[in-house]
């Protein structure tokens, strides 16, 4: 769903046609919850979507750096590594 996302506080996209669509899953969604790979990591797209805090959960794979991993758990977003 969401093509690139920033550990610091957002998430991204390079297609502004999809923003609504994405906005409204979020919105009616009763548990938010981006399944990501670290490569996505650090890229930044034109759009900005949503901030990452909307999160309840995050699925990740290993190659996510410590810092990041740190820096969403101090988000209260629960961190799942696979």
């Amino acid at each position: 769903m969401v093509q690139f996302w920033k550990i610091i506080d957002r998430l991204t996209t390079p297609n502004e046609h999809k923003i609504p669509v994405k906005k409204a899953i979020l919105e009616s969604s009763q548990k938010n919850i981006l399944v990501t790979d670290s490569s996505k990591y650090g890229k930044f797209a034109t759009f900005f979507v949503y901030p990452l805090t909307v999160f309840d959960q995050i699925f990740c794979d290993r190659g996510l750096l410590e810092n990041a991993q740190e820096a969403i758990e101090t988000m209260n977003i629960k961190l799942n590594i696979v």
